[in-house]
């Protein structure tokens, strides 16, 4: 598996994940694509009706947009693990995310803060905020007008996000 350009092996991974502090994180995020890489599993994962008909296997969509993106993915991390930029999720697809184990903070902005998020010209799904979990509000003085809110999900619990026109999260 490759994390953020590095190559591990998944036993090597498990080990830093065991011994993952806030302090000294395990890499994050570790993402794996359930239909490939565990296709046996996938149809016991939930899918949502709210998340029907399931539009990212339509074959007029052309699959340049889905470039390393997964319609069922799941991450693993441990504590300290922050997602590495801001953004929302894809082609305006919806998101559920279920927390197995642990907790996990989310940070979401409203679509009307979208003006404040500092869009990435080239990739219109992401901010061009640095460290966006501790921003320098002098080098990006608007975000200071958002009001992030922050939503932590513990084991058993599912956050839904609706994408309606530029919600932007940092995970």
């Amino acid at each position: 598996m490759v994390i953020r350009n590095k190559k591990y092996k998944l036993g090597e991974f498990i080990d830093l994940l065991l011994q993952s502090t806030r302090e000294n994180p395990a890499p994050y995020p570790c993402k794996l694509d359930m239909r490939q890489q565990f296709a046996d599993l996938a149809a016991d994962a939930p899918r949502y009706e709210l998340a029907n008909p399931d539009r990212t296997h339509n074959r007029l969509l052309m699959r340049r947009f889905l470039h390393d993106l997964y319609d069922l993915e799941v991450f693993i991390g441990g504590p300290g693990g922050e997602f590495p930029y801001l953004h929302y999720d894809y082609l305006g697809l919806f998101a559920y995310i279920n927390q197995i184990c642990g907790d996990k903070e989310f940070t979401i902005y409203t679509p009307e803060e979208e003006p404040y998020l500092y869009v990435n010209q080239e990739m219109g799904w992401t901010s061009t905020i640095e460290n966006h979990h501790r921003p320098d509000l002098e080098k990006y003085p608007l975000l200071a007008k958002t009001r992030p809110l922050k939503v932590v999900l513990t084991a058993g619990e599912t956050l839904f996000i609706r994408r309606a026109g530029g919600t932007r999260r940092g995970r």
